[in-house]
């Protein structure tokens, strides 16, 4: 904190550069809660409610992550009423209701999720966004696999993948998981094996934040268990409560 004395306008956006950098790159370290700690003690102060509300989506990122969305209410009630403001960007819009849907998702609310994507692919579409998408994208078709809408599923992952950035490779990795199981449920066992291997092989080589490393392993255990490859199944199993013991 002594570094920003003389420059406490910096603060803020130092610290949300910070905590993004410490939740993808070192999820284990200490400083990652203290940064989390400081950033929201201060974030309610930034008079700019464009950086407020990037800072406040940083915070509601590890929230999302770290607690599963239960230390983000309060974060929520007071960052929404900046929304209404005329000189919020659209893409700050986009950006917020992106992690605000997520929240819902994860909490089970799954109505004002979607009511949320809905808002936010409206602003995606109307002022040319549709490239920061991905994220509302894979939680609708995961909420339509979940639900065995595997048609919907199936059109929707379509899209997906024809809007896919050769820049955003870890979207890759997100994109290859979620394939993986509508594979499977679809009853595509080879299919299903091949896009879990390729999700895992795009997790590593992106560096994809360890706490969700065992996730991509457990599909990868399911598809292979599925298509009677028990051996290799239990193999990546094994390794993903290695990994989780690990975060």
């Amino acid at each position: 904190r002594v570094l920003f004395r003389s420059d406490p306008d910096s603060e803020l956006r130092a610290r949300s550069a910070w905590l993004i950098a410490l939740l993808f790159r070192r999820p284990n370290d200490a400083a990652l809660a203290n940064c989390a700690r400081r950033l929201d003690a201060i974030v309610d102060a930034e008079p700019d409610p464009n950086a407020r509300i990037m800072a406040a989506s940083a915070l509601f990122n590890y929230y999302n992550w770290c607690t599963k969305g239960e230390s983000a209410e309060s974060l929520v009630a007071r960052t929404e009423p900046l929304l209404a403001r005329p000189d919020v960007t659209p893409l700050m819009q986009l950006w917020w209701r992106t992690h605000l849907a997520f929240w819902h998702y994860v909490n089970g609310r799954y109505a004002k999720s979607q009511a949320v994507s809905d808002e936010a692919r409206t602003i995606a579409e109307r002022y040319g966004l549709t490239a920061y998408l991905f994220e509302i994208d894979h939680a609708e078709a995961s909420a339509l696999v979940t639900r065995n809408a595997l048609a919907e599923a199936q059109a929707l992952l379509a899209a997906i993948e024809s809007r896919l950035s050769p820049a955003r490779r870890m979207d890759h990795a997100y994109f290859h998981h979620l394939k993986a199981n509508l594979e499977q449920r679809l009853g595509h066992a080879t299919a299903a094996v091949h896009a879990a291997e390729r999700a895992v092989a795009l997790a590593r080589e992106t560096g994809l934040p360890a706490m969700q490393m065992p996730h991509f392993l457990v599909r990868l255990a399911h598809a292979r268990i599925a298509a009677g490859d028990t051996a290799d199944g239990l193999k990546a199993f094994d390794e993903a409560i290695a990994l989780a013991g690990d975060v």
